[in-house]
């Protein structure tokens, strides 16, 4: 699943529908401390050019060339870092896309929505000495403490209706932890709805 549309099913509906169509707000910011610090450091540079030939003159590193060292290492080091997040932020016109066709999905699967979201939370719903049972998003979670793994399997309790196709009943897998377990099953979720809803071909 490409990385803007999980972004989005990530988001729950509120918070989807609240979040600015632009999630690169701070680009702006990004590119413009790039430029600023471009130009400091060019006129650093400058400086040090000067202040090489007063050391070379007086043979020893002067204390303003060691003080203009510092300053452009702390700017290129920052240059850096606003050059990584530039690149790394998405375009606003991909965003703005992505999020109206997940709006707009939420909305024409409502029913769909509902039942992928539910229980946010893992929550334990029995535990013996030798068996340890948890629920999440219609996803039964158990851990044998003989076994030490977590294995996890769709509820069948809760029918899947109207996602019978679309549930990976056979995909039984395990995991080491917990935290491993809810993000197999939260990629699992929004890889279904994404489906369901046609967000995705496959």
């Amino acid at each position: 699943m490409e990385k803007l549309l999980k972004d989005a099913l990530e988001m729950s509906k509120t918070k989807l529908d609240s979040y600015p169509d632009c999630p690169n707000s701070m680009r702006s910011h990004y590119e413009s401390g790039y430029h600023s610090t471009s130009h400091t450091i060019k006129k650093i540079l400058n400086a040090l050019d000067v202040e090489y030939k007063v050391c070379i003159a007086k043979r020893n590193l002067t204390h303003r060339y060691l003080m203009l060292m510092d300053d452009f290492e702390k700017c290129n080091k920052r240059l850096k870092d606003f050059y990584h997040k530039m690149k790394t932020e998405p375009k606003e016109s991909d965003w703005h896309k992505t999020k109206v066709k997940v709006q707009k999905a939420y909305e024409n699967f409502s029913e769909a929505y509902e039942f992928l979201r539910n229980q946010m939370a893992i929550a334990k719903v029995s535990e013996t000495k030798d068996f340890k049972e948890y629920l999440y998003r219609n996803f039964v979670i158990t851990r044998s403490n003989h076994l030490k793994k977590y294995v996890v399997y769709p509820n069948f309790k809760m029918p899947w209706h109207d996602f019978e196709t679309a549930v990976p009943f056979s995909k039984n897998f395990r995991c080491d932890t917990l935290y491993e377990a809810k993000y197999e099953i939260d990629t699992i979720v929004m890889s279904i709805f994404a489906k369901v809803s046609g967000l995705t071909e496959t």
